[in-house]
């Protein structure tokens, strides 16, 4: 899987750029503020439909200007696709792929698949846990359709109870709440089950990276943090390996689903007093911890980069798994507060996948072993191109 090519037509400060690709490893440069970052937010919304970043679309569209469009041509196997959008100032985006025009943003997540670190994936690391799971959510999303939909169903049945909650005046308000408890247990159990697993893979992999981008001093771990369900179900999915939790899913659900009910109807007083719901997979988090210690609270900036990094490429390596081929990935400004011994084990990490990295200088990729095609990147335009080769000794 490759992105071959990519136009950006008023899109952030380019007015009209075409891109080709080399199938390996693409190095954007230039000082800072010049565009590198907008090139990576375009491939990303061409593969997700939406940017990384947490903006409104119309800020998408070239100062001045009141569309923007964006045009990747991507390699799957042996097949050819064209994803094409177009960002309107006041009116709904459009997406097409093959000319073929698509309305959920769920097929357009089934054509390609990015994965990106960006300054701003920092967050995870070291902010609140909405962070965290809007984290896994996105890795699940991209790979087990049914998610989406089981999360979409909780949000909406959450919304529901927390609003009975607030009202507590509802003729058939016990009669409802009861109704509400055994939809949401359903949607939480799944969810809470799904979520728990693809940590657990993450887990694995990411201490296997984390080891090897610190040389072996540091150890990683992730710890699933819930509050739907009891100690014993934690201590059965622990216990079970790869070759038999599918054996089991059907079981642990059940088990999940009747402890929620039962923390919802033991909790209800308190959901009343609070106006809110105090117990589910909206309270989950997950603990990043290095060497035993909590990487939020503890973790020097170079740790946090490290363990966030660490996360990436474990998603690379849960796409390879799951789906059986390697997504595209982008990295921002990803040499910063890195030591060169993380550098190069990042670099020949990264060479079964098409990579495209943003850099202020190539300095950095001095004694890297690695070759590829540079970009120098200014105001918002592709000023030179190379290919770049550097052998160490």
């Amino acid at each position: 899987m490759r992105i071959k090519s990519l136009n950006l037509i008023n899109f952030r400060n380019y007015t009209n750029q075409h891109i080709d690709f080399d199938e390996k490893l693409n190095i954007l440069y230039g000082d800072n503020a010049q565009g590198k970052t907008n090139i990576l937010e375009a491939i990303y919304f061409c593969a997700r439909g939406r940017s990384f970043k947490n903006i409104k679309e119309s800020d998408i569209i070239k100062f001045g200007e009141n569309q923007s469009g964006l045009i990747a041509d991507i390699k799957i196997g042996n097949l050819d696709k064209k994803v094409a959008i177009q960002i309107f100032e006041d009116k709904k985006k459009e997406i097409s792929v093959n000319q073929i025009p698509i309305d959920a943003l769920k097929e357009l997540k089934t054509i390609f698949d990015v994965v990106i670190f960006s300054p701003e994936d920092l967050k995870v690391v070291k902010e609140s846990p909405q962070y965290r799971r809007e984290f896994l959510d996105e890795l699940i999303f991209s790979m087990v359709p049914q998610y989406k939909i089981e999360k979409n169903n909780y949000d909406k049945i959450l919304m529901e109870r927390n609003k009975l909650l607030k009202m507590n005046n509802n003729k058939y308000f016990k009669e409802s709440i009861e109704v509400l408890n055994k939809q949401l247990s359903k949607s939480c159990a799944y969810i809470s089950y799904i979520r728990n697993n693809f940590l657990r893979i993450l887990n694995l992999y990411s201490k296997i990276n984390h080891r090897n981008l610190s040389r072996g001093n540091e150890d990683l771990e992730l710890k699933f943090q819930t509050n739907v369900y009891k100690e014993y179900i934690e201590r059965k999915l622990s216990s079970l390996t790869d070759e038999n939790i599918k054996d089991k899913r059907y079981e642990i659900i059940e088990k999940i689903e009747k402890d929620y009910l039962d923390l919802l109807d033991k909790s209800l007083e308190r959901d009343i007093e609070y106006k809110n719901t105090l117990y589910g997979i909206h309270k989950d988090d997950f603990d990043i911890l290095v060497n035993g210690l909590l990487c939020k609270k503890y973790g020097s900036q170079g740790q946090q980069r490290t363990a966030m990094l660490s996360l990436k490429l474990a998603e690379i390596n849960v796409f390879n798994i799951v789906k059986g081929s390697r997504p595209i990935l982008l990295l921002d400004d990803v040499f910063s507060e890195l030591d060169e011994k993380r550098q190069n084990y990042l670099i020949s990490s990264i060479k079964k996948s098409q990579t495209i990295m943003t850099t202020n200088s190539l300095e950095a990729l001095e004694n890297k072993n690695i070759s590829g095609n540079t970009y120098l990147i200014k105001n918002g335009e592709v000023v030179d191109v190379h290919r770049y080769r550097w052998k160490s000794n």
